[in-house]
């Protein structure tokens, strides 16, 4: 397996590259409604963007669409509430519930699988910790320049 070249990011080429991989938006493998791509958008940004590969996009696609249905689901059960009774008079969990706890491990995994669990982003150490802030930091700087009417 061929072995990617990382350019230190406190060089002039490092800055570069970093600049151009925050201005290029990843995008999903599939449409995505608003929420979901608010969704989208929150977790490629959590990593590089130049880590990312066609995989985890479809991963961070599927991980959207899921978290924008566990939302709908949390919605429908602070509505219904915790527990339903039936027909008999007798309380009982509402069916939901377990479908939260089986969509809350599916969201857990899917992070897992991304490495965006705090065990994975802890393991990276400081040098991937500050290659993301810096990448953090250049899209702060591009987010501000572009809402400055004198630059544009």
């Amino acid at each position: 397996m061929p072995v990617r070249k990382r350019v230190q990011k406190n060089t002039v080429e490092g800055q570069l590259i970093t600049a151009k991989s925050v201005r290029d938006r990843l995008q999903p493998v599939s449409a995505l409604t608003d929420v979901e791509m608010t969704h989208f958008d929150r977790v490629v940004s959590s990593r590089e963007a130049d880590t990312w590969s066609p995989h985890d996009l479809s991963i961070a696609t599927q991980l959207a669409k899921t978290l924008r249905r566990f939302e709908e689901l949390q919605t429908q059960l602070d509505s219904d509430g915790l527990t339903l009774v039936n027909e008999r008079g007798t309380t009982q969990a509402h069916p939901l519930l377990s479908a939260s706890m089986t969509m809350s491990n599916t969201i857990q995994a899917l992070s897992r699988t991304l490495g965006l669990s705090a065990s994975q982003r802890a393991i990276t150490g400081e040098h991937q910790a500050g290659r993301n802030k810096a990448e953090q930091a250049a899209r702060k700087v591009l987010e501000r320049a572009a809402a400055d009417d004198l630059l544009a």
